[in-house]
């Protein structure tokens, strides 16, 4: 209460450095920092929650911090739309393969409460297909190799997947075939 954007601050400078653990802590004192710390911390808190949450999963966290300290307001939805602004393309692709739900949030749900302006045509493609609309136009290359591995339906095919997208992360897998050998190889 008494200095809180210089919580803020120090809460980023930690996270940014790698000086704790694990990120927890700080997300869930930058959640509690835009919800119940005076204007300017707030707004500063929001404002820098990017730096902190770099990952969907620490962006879900954050999310689901946010609900035990209240709702949604205009600055929480910008703040949200930041995230993913701030990110290119690939990655906000990358982090919508890899992360597809935590904490009970998914990126469905962020797009749908934050409605994030497009930038471009390409992005506009990918957040319709995030919140499964259907798409007309192309979307990133790791996308189009997570809805081949959805596709599979064998090991061999799965193989094959990840040896013509090599950088689809392990979560794409379906779970039947994470016992097979020869996927992990692959």
């Amino acid at each position: 209460k008494g200095d809180g954007t210089r919580v803020v601050g120090g809460v980023v400078e930690i996270s940014l450095a790698g000086r704790a653990p694990k990120n927890d802590p700080a997300i869930f004192v930058l959640a509690l920092a835009a919800k119940t710390g005076d204007s300017l911390t707030r707004k500063t808190a929001l404002a820098l929650m990017h730096l902190v949450c770099r990952t969907s999963t620490h962006m879900f966290q954050f999310a689901a911090a946010l609900e035990q300290f209240g709702g949604w307001g205009r600055g929480t939805k910008r703040a949200f739309s930041e995230w993913y602004s701030t990110k290119d393309e690939e990655k906000v692709a990358y982090q919508a393969v890899k992360y597809r739900q935590r904490d009970g949030w998914t990126h469905k749900d962020i797009l749908r409460l934050t409605k994030p302006t497009s930038i471009g045509i390409g992005r506009k493609h990918l957040y319709r297909w995030i919140v499964g609309k259907p798409v007309d136009g192309p979307l990133p290359v790791i996308v189009e190799g997570f809805r081949k591995m959805e596709a599979a339906q064998t090991a061999d095919e799965v193989i094959k997947v990840l040896g013509d997208y090599p950088q689809l992360p392990w979560e794409t897998v379906p779970s039947q075939f994470l016992k097979d050998a020869g996927v992990w190889e692959a």
